[in-house]
């Protein structure tokens, strides 16, 4: 059998089946989350609403809501001005 780049074919094969593995678990997460906000477009700002609703409102309690708009805008793009 032809070797192929200078390789055996079943180290080839090997390499092949671990590389697409790599590369379904660097995609997976990623593709998975984009179907699930397409399919589940309604649910989501929901959801967002029970995850952080408490910690909102305990912020806006307390008046720090301005601190909580400088962290959405300065700090999460690395403006550090």
């Amino acid at each position: 059998m032809p070797a192929l780049f200078g390789l055996d074919m079943l180290t080839l094969f090997g390499l092949a089946i671990v590389g697409c593995g790599a590369l379904g678990w660097l995609m997976g997460p990623a593709v998975g989350g984009i179907l699930f906000k397409a399919t589940n477009r309604r649910a989501v700002p929901a959801m967002v609403e029970v995850r952080y609703g408490p910690m909102l409102m305990l912020f806006s309690k307390n008046e720090e809501i301005c601190f909580l708009s400088q962290i959405q805008f300065k700090g999460a793009f690395g403006s550090h001005g």
